[in-house]
C-alpha cells in the first residue's frame, strides 16, 4: 500500500467517522422524539413513519460501522503497512485470530452456495 493510498483510507475512516457521528445524533433524537408525550398524540401514520425513519438511520449506521471496519481492516492487512509501530504480541494474536475467522466465514459460504446449489438441483 503506498502513502498516497493510507492517506485517502485514512481520510475516508475520517468521513465515516463523522457520518456516523451524525447519523447516531439523529438516531438519538429520533428516539428521544419517539419517546416524547407529543409522539404518542400523533396520527397513526405519522407515527409509523417516524418510526420507520428510526429504522433507517439505525441500518445506515450499521452499513458505515461495516464500511469504517472494512476501512481500518484494509489499513491493517495490507503490507502490514499500518499501523506503524509493531503490534504487541496479544494484538498480533487477535489480528491473527480475526484473520483466521475471516478465512473461516469465507470458507463457510463458499460451502453455504454450494449446499445451496444441489438443493436448487435436486427441486
Amino acid at each position: 500500500m503506498y502513502l498516497l493510498d493510507i492517506y485517502r483510507a485514512l481520510a475516508d475512516s475520517a468521513s465515516c467517522r463523522q457520518q456516523l457521528l451524525n447519523v447516531e445524533a439523529d438516531i438519538a433524537t429520533a428516539r428521544s422524539f419517539s419517546q416524547s408525550l407529543t409522539f404518542s398524540s400523533l396520527a397513526d401514520d405519522i407515527k409509523s413513519r417516524t418510526l420507520q425513519d428510526l429504522a433507517q438511520l439505525e441500518r445506515q449506521r450499521e452499513e458505515l460501522k461495516a464500511s469504517r471496519d472494512q476501512i481500518i481492516h484494509n489499513l491493517i492487512k495490507d503490507d502490514n503497512s499500518w499501523p506503524p509501530i509493531p503490534l504487541s504480541d496479544s494484538q498480533d494474536k487477535e489480528l491473527a485470530k480475526h484473520n483466521q475467522l475471516l478465512k473461516d466465514v469465507e470458507h463457510l459460504k463458499v460451502q453455504i452456495d454450494s449446499i445451496n446449489l444441489l438443493l436448487r438441483k435436486l427441486d
